[in-house]
């Protein structure tokens, strides 16, 4: 081999190149500035890439549906047995897991979108190019061209998450860094591919927006009502289908592009093997079973199960408590589950209750409200309205559902009682109870004058004295107006405020007769506090709220989710159970023996009879009328009567007043119930009181409630203490002894109508509240007409010679009664004054009769007389005036109930 000599100046110059023929020189300032675009695209890139940070996913705070249930669903609250669904600007969404996804919704899915999902990393280069290739053919929205486009469900799943507005190439951009990288993070952290891709799929299938909904499951239930793993292939082809544009292909719209949608992916089902042909064709002719029509109603409410009853009062009450329970709207982005209280078929039964006897297609009709809470204060029925299309204003809750509520009448009478035992005063206590009664403005001009009617008699040959027993029974205004006086306005509006009534009371003795107004919902959880023996428990709609998982984040929440931690509510003793029996005893005689007997619960099949015990109540000129009680296990409250309207001429449950009002075309109360039904309850008079159609609707919801409750054998109830004090007592020495009357004096006498005597208890106040036997004006709180006097008293012109002239008895509205000081020192109520209601001088005429002598302490006998009246003395005989035993029958003589319906004009309520 030749060695290489090195160029020297021996050997001479070195043959010279040709260094163009070298294609890398020839281009060598090209591929500098190639080398150095590249270099500055890379570095762009890189920048770029590091810039864009995965954005975090807040999937585990994703908004989804909560959901309202009744007390017959008693776990797994959902979509299959919701009453009525909560979503924020129509998220209708549940989250499921990837074991919950059936597999062939998956296979439609990952067809239709992106085939090659389980084998890139997060973007696709084979997809770009395909869709660049499809978007240039215009082959896209052909028919028979593919669905599938550039990004892939990463990418789509990048696209839900962000709310990136770049424009289209920046945002493309972004969306294909960031679907890398959170493929490589998943995988990282979960530590495999195949697990990030199937949370991807999770996570993806979870919050895509099908049209109807969002997320699978949600959409498998408002396409074909039923959970996701029950999708059949055509279904399931259909709503992958809908993922690229769902609110153009909804079958109820247009069933031809609903067709081609799940056509095409039935066809990539099968290119990509998860299908037959076979299998393709038979779903390609499946009539769309199971298709349900889009006619949810996502306005309002929303869709509520058993609005045909009136639930919908109800649920929009729950909807306000969850409105204060979180007052950000957190409720509608947390995924709860609701649990109520409302029982379905009590619902259907107070609906069918109020609505039977109370027309709500009547423009003329009043309007009814019924609520019954259970010995735990659970809300189990609430008719609140009659069709909530018409009016959002719920009856039962008063002021809270958007009205005013209605004036409580005589049911105040209760609490009154309740505080008068509480001052250690006992029901069997005496009052006189006269026809009328008036009081003065106090000094002050804090309570205006105040007149009165609503009591027994008027005639001095009668008696006229009642125990508070007697009077609650009867609802003898007169005797409460003395107890309201006594006792203290202060005093009493406290009590009502502990036993539950939240409403704004007068602080005048007129308080007694109920002008505040309150709700049904109050009045029902007042009753039910003394049926708990003076245990409060205010009334809760919501038993419990659970999240998405089951945990229960609170029971019985009112306004506070962290105020309810226990499943057994404690409550707070507002009343002495002592105190709280005694009022049940007289509540207990009010059914049975008073005005409330249309209320006793009387089995016809078994002859048998519930304890009961309940308070009828009348506002004035029968504007409302009420009947609230209780039987072993729940109270109900019920309420009718005309709410008002802004701009309306008043109407009245009372033909003469309406009539009064200009309002001469408004139907009678015999037009609106019928003369046979209804106008032997009226006594013919043209009202309606409490002790009527309110008591009767109490009676038939109770007697088919009664069905579903614990037997009752007994109410809570007490007989006063031997230390207790009574009241009046001394009246019982003051009353007539009757002699023997002459049998033939008494034929000559006039019998009218209804006469017969007080026969046991007390008589004729029987029903209607009202009369003593002979068509004596009854007791009760309804309003004197003052061109109709008592029927054993002359015209209001004429008064006797033994009673001053009669003034209008009507009381005003707000009549106030005067201030606690002052007061006749011979009237019975404290602060009477004008008139002393003392038996007048007895039978001038009667010869004196010879007395022996008496002790010094002993009072002198009464006279005697030989006129029809009544035998009491101090041991009450022959015939009882006396207090009766609560709980037991004041069953007075026929005539006596007689006499008392046609004297029923002024009767309570």
């Amino acid at each position: 081999m030749a060695l290489q000599r090195p160029p020297g100046p021996l050997s001479g110059p070195s043959k010279q190149r040709n260094r163009r023929r070298n294609p890398f020189w020839r281009f060598r300032r090209f591929l500098f500035v190639l080398f150095v675009c590249a270099t500055v695209a890379i570095g762009a890139a890189w920048a770029f890439v590091s810039q864009v940070e995965l954005v975090e996913d807040d999937f585990d705070d994703l908004i989804e549906t909560t959901y309202i249930c009744t007390a017959d669903v008693l776990r797994n609250c959902g979509p299959g047995n919701a009453a009525n669904e909560l979503a924020l600007e129509g998220e209708d969404r549940v989250v499921v897991d990837y074991e919950d996804i059936p597999e062939v919704l998956l296979q439609a899915v990952i067809a239709t979108e992106d085939k090659s999902f389980f084998d890139h990393r997060g973007a696709d280069p084979g997809g770009l190019m395909r869709a660049a290739y499809q978007i240039g053919r215009q082959q896209l929205t052909d028919a028979g061209g593919s669905l599938q486009g550039g990004s892939t469900i990463t990418q789509q799943y990048i696209k839900l998450v962000t709310e990136d507005d770049a424009d289209a190439l920046t945002r493309k951009a972004r969306e294909i860094v960031r679907a890398v990288k959170l493929e490589q993070d998943l995988t990282d952290s979960l530590g495999s591919r195949q697990a990030a891709k199937e949370q991807i799929l999770t996570r993806y299938l979870n919050r895509a927006n099908f049209g109807r909904a969002y997320g699978i499951q949600a959409a498998s239930r408002a396409y074909f009502d039923t959970d996701v793993e029950n999708l059949t292939l055509p279904q399931a082809a259909y709503l992958a289908g809908l993922l690229r544009s769902p609110n153009t292909a909804d079958a109820s719209d247009d069933i031809i592009e609903a067709d081609r949608r799940r056509s095409i992916s039935l066809g990539l089902m099968v290119e990509q093997g998860f299908i037959t042909p076979a299998e393709e064709a038979e779903a390609n002719a499946d009539p769309w079973t199971g298709l349900i029509p889009d006619s949810r109603n996502r306005t309002g409410l929303g869709d509520v199960a058993g609005s045909e009853y009136g639930s919908e009062y109800f649920i929009a009450a729950v909807r306000g408590q969850l409105d204060d329970i979180y007052p950000n709207g957190e409720y509608f982005t947390q995924s709860l589950r609701v649990y109520t209280t409302l029982d379905p078929e009590l619902q259907e039964l107070a609906y069918r209750t109020v609505t039977g006897r109370l027309d709500p297609t009547n423009p003329f009709m009043p309007l009814g409200s019924l609520v019954a809470v259970d010995d735990n204060g659970a809300v189990r029925a609430m008719m609140g309205g009659a069709d909530w299309s018409t009016s959002q204003v719920n009856l039962a809750t008063g002021r809270d559902g958007g009205g005013s509520g209605f004036q409580a009448g005589s049911q105040m009478k209760t609490f009154a009682v309740a505080e008068f035992i509480e001052q250690g005063f006992s029901p069997e206590s005496l009052y006189e109870s006269p026809f009328t009664l008036e009081y003065p403005q106090d000094a002050e001009g804090k309570c205006a004058k105040w007149k009165l009617s609503g009591g027994v008699s008027n005639n001095p040959t009668r008696s006229t004295h009642r125990s508070v027993y007697q009077a609650l029974a009867s609802s003898l205004n007169t005797v409460f107006a003395q107890v309201a006086v006594d006792i203290g306005a202060t005093q009493l509006a406290d009590m009502a405020q502990r036993l539950g009534i939240e409403s704004e009371m007068l602080d005048c003795p007129a308080l007694v007769l109920g002008p505040n107004a309150v709700s049904p919902l109050e009045m029902a959880g007042a009753y039910a506090n003394l049926a708990r023996e003076g245990l409060r428990l205010d009334p809760v709609m919501i038993e419990r709220i659970e999240d998405a998982d089951g945990n229960v984040l609170c029971w019985y929440p009112v306004d506070s989710c962290e105020s309810g931690t226990s499943r057994i509510r404690r409550g707070e003793q507002v009343v002495d159970p002592s105190v709280a029996r005694q009022v049940n005893g007289a509540l207990q005689g009010v059914v049975t023996g008073g005005s409330g007997r249309a209320a006793r619960l009387i089995d016809e099949e078994t002859e048998t009879t519930r304890p009961s015990a309940g308070k009828t109540g009348t506002s004035q000129f029968n504007r409302d009328a009420w009947f609230s009680g209780f039987t072993c296990g729940m109270t109900t409250s019920v309420w009718m009567g005309y709410p008002g309207v802004d701009g309306e001429t008043p109407r009245y449950m009372n033909d003469a007043r309406n009539a009064e009002n200009g309002l001469e075309d408004f139907p009678t109360i015999e037009e609106l119930f019928g003369t046979d039904e209804y106008n032997s309850r009226t006594n013919g008079n043209g009202d309606i009181t409490g002790s009527e159609i309110p008591a009767e609707m109490w009676h038939d919801f109770m007697i088919e409630a009664s069905k579903t409750l614990p037997s009752c054998e007994e109410l809570p109830t007490e007989r006063p203490s031997d230390g207790q004090r009574i009241v009046g007592q001394e009246l019982l020495t003051t009353l007539l002894h009757c002699t023997e009357p002459d049998p033939a004096w008494l034929a000559t006498l006039p019998m009218p109508e209804g006469e017969g005597g007080e026969g046991q208890g007390d008589g004729g106040e029987g029903q209607g509240e009202g009369g003593e036997g002979q068509g004596e004006q009854p007791a009760g709180d309804g309003e004197q007409p003052a061109d109709q006097p008592p029927a054993d008293q002359p015209p209001a012109d004429q008064p006797p010679a033994d009673q001053p002239p009669a003034e209008d008895p009507q009381a005003p509205a707000d009549g106030q009664p005067p201030a606690e000081d002052g007061g006749d020192e011979n009237a019975l109520g404290n602060g009477i004054v004008g008139v002393s209601f003392r038996r007048p001088a007895l039978n001038q005429q009667q010869p004196e009769q010879p007395q022996p002598e008496q002790p010094p302490d002993t009072p002198p006998p009464a006279p005697t007389t030989t006129e029809p009246c009544i035998d009491v003395d101090l041991d009450g005989n022959p015939i009882e005036t006396t207090i009766p035993v609560p709980g037991q029958p004041d069953a007075g003589g026929q005539g006596g109930q007689q006499g008392g319906q046609q004297g029923g004009q002024n009767g309570d309520g």
